[in-house]
């Protein structure tokens, strides 16, 4: 852009006259430089001494800079700029890319670090891939122990269910003794046994043999009793052998039971611990496959990085062999013509600057001076008008003239006591030294000087006054109850007002109990036709702003010349805040001479009951005029008699002119008559 070329073109500016530049030109100079150098200076003096001589400026409207060197003599001249422009030319080709050497050094550097980063990296992802058996790293790979674990842990629950059953199978025979409906029962495998049928069937033929042999005899012959007991053996005999092969069969049925659940809890442990197995070697398949992916993407990074190091090693590359952006145009020639200002031209710059300076000085002064020094700007900065305003006296004139005005503000309050009913005014200076003692005082002393009862109450515990020192109970002791509104009562002989001290207060700056004071100042009104209570300043102390709120009629006191701006309008965010039921302005301490200007004019008027153009017999600029040309003629007398003769020659061309003017006006006169 514009801006960022005219940024560009100031900076070789700069660079021209740098310290390095112009060393180097001198040094490049050898012997020619030495009717540059002056005997006895040193290098860097010299340097210096060339940087200030040398004029280095942009040309309007071109994308040219010029170059121009002064001296007292015209030898070598031409020499030192075409050598500081050399010089110029040369370092700006070197660092058109600012050190191009190091960064390219830095940059080869971090490539070399990079490259051996990648080579680490891709070694490290080869072995795990050798480990895993995957040849590349995409992150879509699935890991093969997934499905093994599944397949086991599905065997795992099958097995774990068989074993559950084994268990309760076990558990249901060893209680009581019999198999599930699933599998033959004992009683029925003892049916069904070869060896007992067979033994039953031979026994059952004895039997019948016997039971046919008994049936024919009588109890009581000798064959039935042992034919009897035979039968007995035969019957205790199958029941014997069908309980033994009963125990042999449950026996067996048990030890299958205890073999099945034994078999099934061996195999539901060898299923866990291949299951922890692969879950083992799942771990670390997962761990190594993450790792060799976050060397994949370190990789990807690393080659990137890569890639625009190389862009930036061919960019310092193309830079080496480019032509650059700066270069000369037209070298120095020896200097012919002496040139320079100029005595006139000289003269006048100097007076064109005495006058610029003689109009922006008193602005920027009075621009730059924060503090009030007129009504005007006190009305504007607190957005109420002024109930009145007081000159600083202590002159025989500004007092007559303050006195004057404390009237005029006596009759502002006696007006707003006809309007409003009120009769307690709070006055309170925005900062310390305002005079809202002087003013209380002096207002109560008019006040009665008018035929009016007036009471002024010093409240301001932050800067007790001298003038309200009591000599018996103070305000301090009426608001304790010590005393009552009566008695802190100060009566007054001759002109000044009664009055009500502050009391003792010890060191506090604050006074306690201050919710009695409205009730006092109440007390002091049945008596009283106007009540002035002193204040502490507004932004100094806390005692000011309680009193605001109480007593309602606030007056606020604006010192001239010393309060600011800023302060002002705190003080007026601080009423807003407060928002009193009514505020008054007052504007103290006004210099005469810096009051405004018709100021001067009205103490005049006020004092002699003239106007100034009737009390003066000379004007303000021919006495300013005179006491120049006395002050001239004191310091230079030749040329002050020159002056008085040439004004006196003026004087007496005017009277002519005047007089001239005069004949004339009588013969126009004439011929109207």
């Amino acid at each position: 852009s514009n801006t960022q070329f005219r940024s560009f073109l100031q900076q070789q500016v700069r660079s021209v006259s740098r310290y390095d530049i112009v060393r180097d030109a001198l040094a490049s100079l050898g012997p020619k430089a030495g009717p540059w150098l002056l005997t006895g200076e040193s290098e860097r003096r010299a340097v210096d001494r060339l940087r200030e001589s040398l004029i280095v400026v942009p040309v309007p409207d071109t994308y040219m800079i010029e170059v121009t060197l002064m001296g007292k003599s015209k030898e070598g001249l031409s020499d030192v700029v075409n050598a500081v422009v050399t010089v110029y030319l040369q370092r700006m080709r070197e660092e058109r890319v600012f050190g191009a050497g190091q960064r390219v050094r830095m940059v080869e550097a971090r490539q070399a670090t990079v490259l051996k980063s990648i080579e680490d990296k891709v070694a490290e992802r080869g072995r795990l891939a050798g480990v895993l058996g995957i040849a590349t790293f995409t992150g879509k790979e699935d890991n093969p122990y997934n499905t093994l674990l599944d397949d086991l842990r599905a065997r795992i629950a099958q097995t774990r269910g068989e074993r559950q059953a084994a268990e309760s199978r076990e558990a249901a025979f060893a209680k009581y003794g019999e198999t599930d409906v699933k599998t033959r029962s004992v009683q029925e495998s003892v049916l069904i046994d070869p060896g007992l049928s067979n033994l039953k069937t031979e026994l059952m033929k004895r039997r019948s043999t016997l039971l046919t042999q008994m049936a024919g005899l009588e109890r009581d012959h000798p064959s039935y009793g042992n034919i009897e007991r035979e039968l007995k053996s035969i019957e205790e005999e199958i029941s014997t052998q069908s309980a033994k092969l009963a125990n042999t069969i449950r026996e067996n049925f048990l030890s299958r039971y205890k073999a099945t659940t034994e078999q099934s809890q061996t195999l539901e442990a060898s299923q866990l611990a291949e299951l922890q197995e692969l879950q083992k070697q799942a771990t670390q398949f997962a761990s190594s496959y993450d790792k060799a992916m976050q060397l994949t993407n370190e990789i990807t990074q690393l080659n990137k990085e890569l890639d625009a190091i190389r862009d930036r090693l061919n960019y310092f590359a193309e830079e080496d062999n480019s032509l650059g952006y700066v270069h000369l145009i037209t070298p120095a020639l020896p200097a012919e013509i002496p040139m320079g200002t100029g005595k006139k031209k000289l003269l006048i710059m100097v007076l064109g600057a005495a006058l610029v300076a003689m109009l922006l000085i008193p602005l920027a002064i009075d621009l730059l001076d924060r503090r009030i020094r007129t009504v005007n700007e006190a009305e504007r900065n607190m957005g109420i008008p002024a109930m009145g305003w007081l000159v600083e006296h202590g002159e025989a004139a500004t007092d007559l003239y303050a006195e004057d005005q404390l009237r005029r503000l006596s009759s502002s309050f006696l007006e707003e006591r006809r309007r409003r009913g009120t009769q307690v005014f709070a006055i309170a200076g925005i900062k310390t030294g305002a005079g809202s003692t002087e003013l209380v005082l002096s207002l109560a002393r008019t006040l009665k000087s008018l035929g009016y009862k007036a009471l002024a109450v010093e409240a301001n515990a932050f800067g007790p006054d001298l003038r309200f020192e009591a000599t018996g109970p103070g305000l301090v002791d009426c608001l304790q109850g010590r005393a009552s509104s009566r008695e802190c009562i100060m009566s007054s002989e001759g002109e000044a007002a009664d009055r009500v001290g502050l009391g003792r207060n010890g060191p506090s700056k604050h006074l306690d109990r201050l919710e009695r004071l409205p009730g006092l100042t109440q007390e002091w009104a049945a008596e009283y036709d106007v009540i002035l209570v002193d204040l502490p300043p507004l932004l100094v102390s806390a005692d000011a702003e309680i009193l605001v709120r109480s007593l309602g009629h606030v007056i606020v006191v604006i010192e001239a010349d010393s309060q600011i701006v800023g302060e002002i309008k705190r003080a007026r965010r601080l009423l807003q805040k407060l928002d009193p039921p009514a505020i008054g302005l007052i504007v103290n301490r006004i210099r005469p001479f810096d009051g405004g200007g018709y100021l001067q004019s009205s103490m005049l008027e006020h004092l002699t009951g003239l106007k100034p153009n009737e009390y003066y017999s000379t004007s303000s600029w021919e006495l300013t005029l005179h006491s120049l040309l006395l002050e001239l003629e004191l310091r230079f007398p030749r040329a002050g008699q020159l002056v008085h003769g040439g004004l006196h020659r003026l004087r007496l061309a005017a009277n002519g002119v005047a007089g001239w003017l005069g004949r004339l006006q009588r013969v126009v006169r004439r011929s109207r008559d």
